[in-house]
């Protein structure tokens, strides 16, 4: 007798080694128009390609404003002067998800970047799914 059946979630995450799946978000800032844009430079194995990378930057007080690219490489302009953002001494926080078509998922983010110049700079990967040391080869 099986006390619990856990069958149904086997192989849940697919290839949770995700082998050729190298995460990376870079970001710029441009502090004149408040513009801040995030381009995907992920790294694809042939046939897992992106299914979507979700961003969101936030102030400190919780306010955020959302983007989401859906191509490789893609680019997406999150307007930091609209939905209520505090810009203040703390800056800004940006929070990225990416995901690939075999589910493979790796969060990545950056805290408190200035806002009083043109900035740029990559996200750290903070958590890879199936990947407990974050390497992902």
């Amino acid at each position: 007798m099986t006390s619990i059946d856990n069958s149904g979630f086997l192989n849940v995450c697919g290839n949770c080694d995700c082998p050729g799946f190298v995460p990376a978000v870079s970001w710029s800032y441009n502090a004149g128009t408040k513009a801040l844009t995030i381009t995907d430079a992920s790294t694809f194995p042939t046939g897992n390609g992106m299914l979507a990378l979700n961003v969101t930057a936030s102030d400190g007080a919780g306010h955020t404003r959302t983007g989401r690219i859906t191509a490789a490489g893609g680019a997406v302009v999150l307007d930091l002067s609209a939905g209520g953002l505090v810009l203040g001494p703390n800056g800004f926080n940006i929070a990225a998800t990416v995901i690939t078509v075999h589910r493979c998922v790796a969060d990545l983010s950056a805290f408190n970047l200035g806002v009083a110049a043109n900035g740029s700079g990559s996200l750290g990967n903070t958590l890879a799914e199936g990947d407990i040391d974050g390497s992902l080869t």
